[in-house]
């Protein structure tokens, strides 16, 4: 088993907010349970160039961060009907192409061997803002191909190799994968 975390495929189309107050919507929205209750899709920009209007290329997944996945509509459906099991599909409102942004249902509670990763927590609260290296519980993530963990507020997307090669497979571009753990 290996664990990855989704990057940014060298200088990629970008998905932002239209209003800057809703990269705040959208943190809070998936540090909740169920990011869909009380959704209301943000207005979405394609950015396509650089500030010195430098051409970005083509993603069917518009980079927005580590904590979502966004993906043109046509990519989402071109990863299977099955990533509805996995994904909470979160719609935005753009212009430019349909976009949707998908965050892991499953949230694993001691997915993170917290003994063994090395991690950095805030002073006096102990809470975790950072993990250097992480070292996973296989028994904790069993067979799911995508989660968060809750060793984190926001969480980063954690994909294994079953939706890594589900992504190869279908030939998407905008997203490396970095692999950070291996059995």
């Amino acid at each position: 088993m290996k664990v990855f975390k989704p990057w940014p495929d060298g200088n990629p189309q970008m998905a932002h907010p239209m209003d800057v107050s809703d990269f705040e919507y959208i943190k809070c929205s998936l540090e909740q349970a169920d990011p869909l209750d009380g959704w209301s899709p943000p207005r979405m920009n394609l950015v396509t160039r650089e500030s010195n209007g430098e051409r970005l290329s083509y993603a069917d997944s518009p980079w927005f961060g580590v904590s979502l996945i966004v993906l043109r509509v046509n990519a989402a459906i071109s990863l299977g009907p099955e990533m509805h099991e996995i994904f909470h599909f979160m719609p935005f409102l753009c212009d430019d192409t349909e976009l949707v942004g998908l965050t892991p249902k499953l949230m694993i509670s001691g997915a993170l061997n917290l003994d063994a990763s090395e991690v950095q927590r805030l002073v006096p609260s102990q809470t975790i803002f950072k993990v250097n290296k992480h070292v996973f519980e296989p028994m904790a993530i069993g067979a799911v191909p995508a989660f968060k963990i809750s060793e984190l507020r926001s969480s980063p997307i954690y994909v294994t190799d079953t939706f890594v090669n589900k992504w190869l497979t279908c030939g998407l571009v905008g997203i490396e994968f970095e692999k950070i753990w291996e059995m």
